[in-house]
């Protein structure tokens, strides 16, 4: 096996989540990991767990996307609940929003939760979408 093929990733879609998401003019592919080592890998950052655990990260350079770590699947929320956070991490880098991590944090649950909470404005969101 070449040198070439040792190095080449294999990026899971997860079932039923997006490959990818369009904020604006920029597509961002979603990759979903198994473990540490396949995480670097797809980032090409040694240092990506410098400061612990992820559940996912929004990565700008040197091509952005988002990764979600998939072994929380136990939690139904997990994978939506960080894809949802890490959308936000991306449309405030993009957009030069200067946000905070608490700012983020409290963005991710407050928007969740008025989408889950309320169906009827959900529904009505979703028709509107698809118009």
């Amino acid at each position: 096996m070449s040198s070439k093929n040792q190095n080449k990733v294999s990026i899971r879609p997860k079932k039923g989540y997006p490959s990818y998401i369009k904020l604006g003019s920029h597509i961002l592919p979603v990759n979903y990991y198994m473990s540490e080592q396949e995480a670097i890998a797809i980032t090409k950052d040694r240092e990506l767990f410098k400061e612990g655990q992820l559940y996912g990260a929004f990565i700008s350079y040197p091509h952005p996307m988002i990764i979600i770590d998939g072994r929380f699947e136990s939690n139904p929320n997990h994978p939506t609940m960080t894809l949802l956070h890490e959308s936000i991490e991306a449309i405030n880098e993009l957009y030069g929003l200067e946000l905070t991590e608490q700012d983020i944090r409290c963005l991710e649950l407050a928007l969740f939760g008025l989408l889950k909470d309320n169906k009827a404005f959900f529904n009505a969101l979703k028709k509107a979408i698809e118009s």
